[in-house]
């Protein structure tokens, strides 16, 4: 099944619960790297220093992670440096969140985005927030001929009408 997202641009993959979603994305990781794709890891749940630490665990090598969460968790203090680590101010700035994907897309082929999650980035934004940042980052993802995968928590919260635009916005949607 995670092979199967490698056939289309841009991927929805929905979880039943965090440690299913959190595997699929280092397996989908494990597997870009096999394939020569550049991973761009944007997490709004897990601080940027962990990422680093489980991709090192499992010798992966996650070229950049973006963190939108931890700036928010320290406070006033900056957050400590990590390697290849984008630290944007929250995960209520989508407008810097894109500008520093695109940044980090760069050059574009074979180069996977991962989003984790969409699910987080709910709590601090309005559906129709999310729907524009996704749709925006969708023409960019295809602009730039890369690939994209979009994690999913699948919760009885999720508004059905929202989840049928997300599903409009991406090629293939994936269950875990």
């Amino acid at each position: 099944m995670i092979q199967d997202i490698f056939d289309t641009h841009i991927s929805l993959v929905m979880a039943q619960d965090r440690g299913k979603l959190e595997e699929g994305v280092y397996k989908l990781l494990s597997l870009a790297e096999s394939k020569g794709f550049r991973s761009i890891y944007i997490s709004n749940t897990v601080p940027g220093s962990n990422i680093r630490e489980t991709c090192e665990k499992n010798k992966l090598k996650c070229t950049t992670i973006i963190d939108t969460i931890s700036r928010s968790l320290s406070g006033t203090e900056e957050p400590k440096a990590v390697t290849d680590c984008i630290f944007c101010n929250s995960p209520e700035d989508l407008t810097s969140l894109h500008m520093q994907i695109s940044s980090a897309i760069n050059g574009g082929e074979n180069t996977l985005v991962v989003l984790d999650s969409i699910t987080t980035f709910l709590i601090y934004n309005s559906q129709n927030s999310m729907l524009r940042f996704i749709h925006s980052l969708a023409s960019l993802v295809r602009e730039k001929s890369t690939k994209a995968v979009f994690f999913m928590m699948q919760t009885n919260r999720t508004n059905e009408k929202f989840f049928e635009d997300l599903q409009g916005l991406t090629d293939r949607t994936f269950k875990l």
